[in-house]
């Protein structure tokens, strides 16, 4: 592997991450793919303050690993995919990639805030920071953050 595709394939393996990504920026048609933070996380590090109970902090954690392990895998195959580039690859076909990656993560994401929002009572949707509230509605919507 030459030292520019190492580069690369190093640049958008962290840069997709989003654990760990602050963005990614790609030449061309301004397009951003952004990280997407895990409100899913978030409802269970509330959990106490909105009286989730016992049941419905174990339900809220596996639709959580669910998303995080989906994203991981996603992540791990687009890995993959750059690592098998050719030395002459399209970056058109990288970032249409990585599109299509990012796509279906934000879906993942979709279903599971969903099916986590379905699990808590009117009362715990209120006590929700709103900050948390609205991001859990975004994610559920299938648009995180402003792209």
């Amino acid at each position: 592997m030459n030292a520019h595709r190492s580069a690369l394939v190093v640049a958008l393996v962290l840069a997709a991450s989003t654990a760990h990504a602050q963005s990614v920026v790609r030449r061309g048609p301004v397009s951003r793919v952004a990280p997407l933070n895990n409100p899913i996380t978030q409802v269970i590090n509330v959990s106490e303050t909105i009286n989730l109970s016992a049941a419905q902090t174990d339900s809220v954690a596996v639709h959580n690993a669910n998303f995080v392990e989906g994203r991981n895998r996603e992540w791990a195959a687009f890995e993959q995919y750059l690592r098998a580039l050719p030395l002459n690859y399209n970056p058109a076909d990288v970032a249409a990639k990585m599109d299509s990656t990012y796509a279906r993560v934000v879906a993942l994401l979709a279903h599971e805030a969903t099916a986590t929002k379905a699990i808590l009572t009117a009362e715990q949707k209120k006590a929700l920071p709103a900050p948390l509230s609205t991001m859990l509605e975004a994610a559920a919507d299938g648009m995180p953050e402003k792209r």
